[in-house]
């Protein structure tokens, strides 16, 4: 669980039900492992970590969120074999699937560094009750790990062919790979602002989300406090956004 700056959605969930062994507040950086006694939480351990406040906490420090707790557990409860993490981003406006894939490949991250014989994870868990949005990190998931696995070539062409081919997909393999989170900024941004009520669910998801997904365009939207700060901010330092009405 993040700390960013006060309690969230799961986090503040979590919180509660430590009841009196609840965490205490944490800096940046600063973590707090809790192992309780209530039976409102089935896993013996939970930890805490630090971050940003909420308005700050965008696609580069959810990946680095992803690394940070990964390698917090294997190096603070090292016989650890399974943890279990949220998505973060989306409740308060950022793109969905920037913000997945941000937090993925911070996992990776830390699983590619990982040197310790002793670590004994085995699995990550990630956490989401919305059904919909389970089935579209799927999709998302399969085709960023798609990306990751060698293209096949062509066994007709010539053996120099097949190797600059191959370093080719190397480079776009690692390009692709580097850029999840720490290159989100750079990309097009789309804002949108309008009722997020459940009625208006087709129109988010089906007439917005998806095609700006589809051209690679970062989707945001506008229905939470912290959002609304975060992107009046940028619209008056002069970030680029397309506004949906």
């Amino acid at each position: 669980m993040k700390f960013a700056g006060s309690f969230y959605g799961a986090d503040l969930a979590a919180a509660g039900a430590l009841g009196t062994e609840a965490p205490r507040a944490l800096e940046p950086g600063n973590l707090q492992v809790i192992t309780h006694h209530t039976h409102k939480i089935v896993a013996p351990a939970v930890m805490f970590l630090g971050v940003v406040p909420l308005a700050a906490f965008r696609y580069a420090e959810i990946r680095q969120f992803g690394r940070d707790s990964i390698e917090a557990v294997t190096r603070e409860l090292p016989a650890a074999r399974v943890v279990a993490m949220t998505f973060h981003g989306v409740n308060h406006g950022l793109d969905e699937k920037e913000a997945a894939l941000a937090l993925i490949a911070g996992i990776i991250d830390a699983r590619r560094s990982q040197r310790d014989p002793n670590c004994r994870l085995e699995s990550v868990l990630l956490v989401e009750k919305d059904a919909r949005r389970v089935g579209r990190v799927d999709a998302y998931l399969n085709e960023f790990l798609n990306s990751e696995s060698p293209k096949a070539t062509n066994q007709a062409s010539d053996p120099s062919d097949r190797n600059s081919d191959q370093a080719s997909v190397k480079r776009d393999r690692t390009r692709n790979h580097l850029d999840i989170g720490r290159g989100s900024e750079k990309k097009p941004h789309i804002f949108v602002a309008m009722p997020f009520a459940e009625d208006y669910h087709d129109e988010w998801e089906i007439a917005i989300r998806e095609p700006a997904v589809e051209l690679n365009f970062l989707c945001e939207r506008m229905d939470a406090e912290v959002s609304q700060a975060t992107y009046w901010e940028e619209l008056k330092t002069g970030s680029t956004r397309v506004l949906c009405w």
